[in-house]
């Protein structure tokens, strides 16, 4: 407890409270933790932004999910994450029946050109989102 942990087993710790339904603990391990340590990657980072907007997805604040996400797109340069994030980002739109702000936001996505397996599920999304 007093050494400081590595940025990528603090992802999987975070990962594993999510999974047991400590959602608030993730939350902590990823803001206070991750960050603080200055061996943490910009992709690490981005998923940790990533997992935070997950967090709130899972206890239905969408409102915050989508502030968690926008992080990911402005601070970050992974395309996986910026992508998933995008993505993420447009089902809590989706949710909340902002149906229009969703197909933005993925049609924007698409235009970053994210990963293959990203941007199949973003078009999928899309596809989903226009026929409502």
């Amino acid at each position: 407890a007093t050494h400081p942990q590595r940025p990528d087993v603090l992802l999987v710790r975070a990962q594993c409270e999510i999974g047991t339904v400590r959602i608030d603990d993730a939350r902590v391990t990823l803001n206070d933790e991750v960050f603080k340590s200055d061996a943490t990657l910009d992709r690490q980072k981005a998923q940790a932004m990533w997992l935070t907007g997950e967090t709130y997805f899972l206890q239905k604040d969408y409102v915050a999910a989508v502030a968690a996400y926008s992080a990911v797109v402005q601070k970050c340069q992974d395309a996986k994450w910026r992508g998933l994030a995008m993505l993420q980002a447009g089902k809590c739109y989706e949710i909340v029946g902002q149906s229009q702000d969703a197909i933005q936001l993925y049609e924007e996505a698409l235009k970053l050109s994210p990963v293959e397996s990203v941007k199949k599920q973003i078009e999928v999304r899309l596809n989903e989102a226009k026929q409502t």
